[in-house]
């Protein structure tokens, strides 16, 4: 009987005790690294590098973002985009809009010395996005936005994509007059390469750029954003302005629906995160004050994911959008706007109990 009791006393216990996924802040309110830029090492998921807005610098943490250092890095504007790259350990590349032009910066030894370049090419307008060839690293891609004063009145020549086989020093356009937003290169080394946005077509290429075809559509839903499988080669997902979230296993030729992320129109998933460590569960940032959203069983269903995000400096009705992202090991990163980096972790939380009568 002593025994029996003792056992029904660590179940309620237990049972007093939940756990609850919360979003952590990494870095102190007064000292944020990390507004919307915020990259994890593919060979170290403990390194992370963040955008550190207040001085227009860069950080890096090697603790999984307990603490952080400023890096030998300055930019005369805005720092866009941080790419490490996957063809060796320690190289990084950094996309900076300075006023009013921009930078390609790039480091091979973790960020402690940097070689800079100002961007120029036959593409007219900013630079929205960068990707390097993981077999090739001195071939980047860029896509730029079309610059219209309307829809009529646009700059000739101006949106589209371009390259470059020299690190960045010279680029040749590939495609121009027409916006694009988003650039991907296959992280296996397969040659494929997607861009698009929502006001045009999303193309691909498998020959580096030389020619382009549509990708397979997405119903009668239009994409916003794509993303690549971190474990499957040729697996792409694609979130649309109806909400869903889309999946295609042959380099985008055909898709699969998976399921409603947001259930109203105008509201796509900004960025969508797929764990390497298990692809039933899938990660999607959000906007206009939506905040994340997580799916166990492969984008079927989805529950949102906003636990300890009214602790940042930004609340999220506030919020305009999240970049989410995972490490090689399963850990989620999060950046909101001005809100700072912040990692997912799971909480202990005590578990109401029914009153008895």
């Amino acid at each position: 009987m002593h025994m029996h009791l003792i056992a029904v006393l660590f179940a309620l216990q237990a049972a007093a005790i939940a756990t609850t996924d919360t979003w952590i802040a990494l870095t102190p309110p007064d000292a944020q690294m990390g507004s919307s830029v915020l990259a994890a090492d593919p060979f170290n998921p403990d390194t992370l590098y963040a955008d550190a807005f207040s001085v227009n610098g860069m950080g890096k943490s090697t603790n999984g973002g307990k603490s952080w250092e400023l890096l030998p890095f300055s930019s005369r504007g805005l720092l866009r985009q941080i790419i490490v790259e996957r063809s060796a350990p320690n190289r990084v590349t950094a996309l900076t809009w300075d006023d009013p032009d921009q930078s390609v910066h790039r480091s091979s030894d973790g960020g402690r010395s940097w070689s800079s370049r100002h961007f120029s090419s036959a593409v007219a307008s900013l630079v929205v996005d960068l990707a390097i060839d993981p077999r090739q690293p001195n071939t980047l891609y860029a896509v730029h936005e079309r610059i219209c004063l309307d829809v009529n009145h646009c700059v000739r020549d101006s949106g589209g994509i371009s390259k470059s086989t020299d690190g960045g020093a010279h680029w040749t356009a590939l495609i121009k007059g027409t916006t694009m937003e988003q650039v991907l290169t296959d992280p296996f080394g397969g040659g494929s390469v997607y861009a698009g946005s929502e006001f045009s077509n999303w193309l691909r290429s498998r020959d580096e750029g030389r020619t382009w075809a549509p990708l397979g559509v997405t119903g009668d839903e239009k994409v916003f954003r794509m993303e690549l499988d971190p474990v499957v080669p040729g697996t792409l997902y694609a979130s649309t302005f109806e909400g869903g979230l889309w999946r295609s296993d042959d380099e985008g030729s055909t898709w699969t629906r998976l399921g409603t992320v947001f259930e109203y129109y105008g509201i796509p998933a900004w960025s969508i995160a797929v764990d390497p460590t298990n692809r039933q569960t899938i990660v999607v940032g959000g906007g206009s004050s939506y905040g994340a959203r997580r799916s166990t069983d492969g984008g079927r269903t989805w529950t949102a994911l906003n636990d300890g995000l009214l602790g940042f400096a930004l609340a999220p009705t506030q919020l305009a959008w999240i970049r989410v992202l995972f490490a090689s090991n399963g850990r989620l990163y999060g950046a909101a706007d001005l809100g700072g980096a912040m990692m997912l972790q799971t909480l202990p939380r005590p578990r109401g109990r029914s009153a008895r009568h």
